[in-house]
């Protein structure tokens, strides 16, 4: 009751004083941990965790659990130890090669990563998360080629922000733009737009009769510098007309860049 009024300090002290009452509610330990992980206090939700394994050692739940706790508090190598103990009871387990994936990738091991986003991807072809994860991996070691396809899949993500994106015009092609206007709109942070508003130059050689730029409200006077973008608007504003539109970091996607085509002249 307390947690659904938003009281979660309050609903965490009343769910430890009833493990200190009953070493029986193991449930309740993981309950704790989610809230405390909510709260930011990592280490103190797995304290509860680690209580919770050592009264059921064999539990996959609280092990998995536990290895995710461990993960976002960046207690890496120990998270990964107990990835693959959940992976040995449960060897088909997609979400398990995933995070083992991912860990690895965060540990700045991407060649051991790739094996397992391989199989994550085998045994559930439409794993978003996998796919863009293993699309940054391939960015981090220059595979283009292979990164930027997978790159799209952050479209797909639960909990995107991008997903709820809706356009009534398609997406450009990277076709010739003769007498379209097409509607350029940044994403992510703000050094993600300058990173790739250069592709906006490379669109102007497509012919467009218009490129529209939407951006983030601190960088419209700035980005308006630009020679060769001939509108900048907010992307809170009301969407003026265009044919065609493109988010900024699925320009190097469309452009089928590599590392000896990135647009160098800046």
């Amino acid at each position: 009751l307390l947690k659904k009024k938003g009281l979660t300090k309050q609903a965490i002290d009343h769910l430890c004083r009833a493990v200190d009452l009953d070493d029986a509610l193991i449930e309740a330990h993981t309950i704790i941990a989610a809230l405390c992980s909510e709260e930011h206090e990592f280490d103190r939700g797995i304290a509860h965790l680690r209580k919770a394994l050592k009264a059921r050692p064999g539990d996959m739940n609280i092990m998995f659990l536990l290895a995710n706790a461990l993960n976002t508090a960046n207690y890496t190598e120990e998270a990964l130890e107990y990835y693959r103990k959940s992976l040995e009871k449960n060897p088909e387990s997609s979400s398990i090669l995933y995070n083992i994936a991912y860990t690895l990738k965060k540990l700045g091991r991407i060649e051991e990563a790739m094996p397992y986003y391989n199989a994550t991807l085998e045994r559930d072809p439409n794993h978003s998360a996998a796919h863009f994860s293993r699309g940054l991996a391939y960015l981090a070691t220059g595979n283009f080629q292979e990164g930027w396809p997978e790159y799209e899949w952050r479209w797909k993500q639960e909990k995107n922000q991008l997903s709820s994106r809706e356009f009534p015009m398609p997406m450009w092609d990277g076709s010739d733009l003769s007498n379209k206007t097409i509607y350029l709109h940044a994403e992510q942070g703000l050094g993600d737009t300058f990173q790739f508003v250069r592709y906006a130059r490379e669109v102007k050689k497509k012919n467009p009769k218009k490129i529209i730029v939407a951006v983030q409200n601190p960088l419209k006077d700035i980005i308006a510098l630009c020679p060769y973008i001939d509108q900048v608007v907010l992307l809170t504003e009301k969407r003026p007309q265009f044919d065609t539109h493109a988010p900024l970091a699925s320009l190097p996607y469309i452009f089928n860049t590599t590392v000896r085509t990135v647009p160098a002249e800046i």
